[in-house]
This record gives C-alpha cells, structure tokens and sequence, in this order.
C-alpha cells in the first residue's frame, strides 16, 4: 500500500473539494450527516455508558458508510442511491467489527492515560478545563490518526484491520502538514461565524439571537457534510493516483 505525501496545501484543498462534492448532492450528503450524528447521539443516550463502550465498535461501519455516500457522489452526483451506502459493509462485517473492538481498546487506553494524569476538570476551577482538554486532544490524537483511513481500507481494500490501522498512521503523520492545514481551515469554518454571532450581540441581543441561529443552521446544513467529506477526499487524494471518473449519463 502505497500512499503520497502532498504539500501543505493540499489541506485547503481538500476543503475546497468538499464543498464541491456537498454541491454535487447536498439532500444525500445533509441526510447521511443528520443520520450519523443523531445515532451518535442515540447510542450515547444509553444508560450506563453502555453506548460509550458500543460506539467504537461500530464506528469504523459508520465511517465507511459515510464515506460510501461520498465517493458514490463523487462518481454519479444527483443519481446518486441510498443503495450505494452499504457497500463493503456486509462483506467486511466481520472485520468491521475487529476494527471496532480495536478503536474501543485504544478509547479505554486513552481514558485511562488521561485520568492517571489528572486531566480530568475541575469542577470548582473553570480555567483547569482548557489545559485538561488539550491534553486530551494529545493523547487522542494518534487514535484518531490510526483510524482515520482505517475503516476505508478495511472495507474498500480488504486490507486487515491491524494493517489497516498502521497504513492509516504512517499515510497520515506523512502528510501531517497536509492535516494540519485542513485542522486549521476547519477551525475558522467554525470561529468566523462564532465571532459574528459575538459582534451581533455587542450591537443586540436580538440580533445576536437570530445570527446565532443562522450561524447553527449553516454549520449543521453546510459545514458538517464538508467535515464528512474529509475523510473520503483526504483518502482519495492519498492513496488513489487518478481522480474518480464520473458516470457518463444514460
């Protein structure tokens, strides 16, 4: 498996190709979002933490299938199906899985790390809680790197989920500039519109008001399908040396 190392730039692009793709289909792509987020939030909701412990096993499934979504727009645009979102998903169920109960063993080493080192926040000290969330951001961070490209090889190149995480880690810190450019791009996708949503208010609290939910609905309708579409576009860019040929109208 061999993957590219792209300049810096290459992050800013990615952006920029994510939008495209939203443009492409924004119903499916807003849809396939909306569905990933509300059983993120279903499966937390379960008492217990039970859905804490559930939710890595299959996240590699919920990545693959939004990354299903993505590259069946990339190829057939408005034509795209719901059809084409399970793909690989039966065939690699059981790797999938694998998959999963590796990303939950990782999540369980890095919730332990982050409490021996005290990251946990104070209650009754609001500044401890940004120091305590940027070491969290550390120790995750190369969790989040091993499984970022993990799910699609697994699912797409039938790849071993242990193979797949190492190529997932080594494609990523290669490009590292690469993500560090995109990680900042989406950073300001999401301060810009917070910072008019405080200027709003200094003028009204009415304005503030509906800027604040102007702002929540451009984000949920726009911003996070491009976050969605990151991972798919990222990957292709990486490890596929010739752009996705789309389908000639029947």
């Amino acid at each position: 498996m061999q993957a590219r190392r792209l300049p810096a730039r290459q992050g800013l692009a990615w952006f920029i190709a994510g939008f495209r793709l939203f443009r492409a289909n924004p119903p499916l792509l807003t849809s396939i979002t909306f569905g990933y987020l509300l059983t993120v939030l279903l499966m937390l909701a379960i008492p217990f933490s039970i859905g804490g412990l559930l939710l890595p096993l299959v996240q590699p499934m919920l990545t693959l299938l939004l990354a299903n979504g993505c590259r069946a727009v990339a190829i057939k645009g408005p034509r795209t199906t719901w059809a084409d979102l399970p793909v690989g998903i039966r065939e690699h169920r059981a790797a999938l899985l694998r998959l999963g109960g590796l990303q939950l063993a990782g999540s369980i080493i890095v919730l332990l790390l982050s409490l021996a080192l005290g990251l946990s926040p104070d209650p009754d000290k609001p500044e401890s809680a940004l120091p305590a969330m940027l070491g969290v951001l550390a120790l995750s961070s190369p969790l989040v790197l091993a499984f970022w490209f993990a799910p699609l090889l697994t699912g797409w190149e039938n790849v071993s989920p242990v193979k797949s995480i190492f190529f997932s880690l080594i494609s990523t810190l290669r490009n590292w500039r690469a993500f560090l450019v995109y990680g900042v791009v989406l950073a300001f996708s999401l301060i810009i519109p917070a910072l008019l949503v405080l200027a709003g208010k200094q003028f009204s609290a009415s304005i503030g008001q509906i800027l604040a939910s102007i702002v929540e609905f451009v984000v949920l309708i726009v911003v996070m399908p491009i976050v969605t579409a990151g991972v798919y576009i990222s990957y292709h860019d990486i490890f596929v040396l010739q752009p996705a040929a789309p389908v000639a109208d029947e």
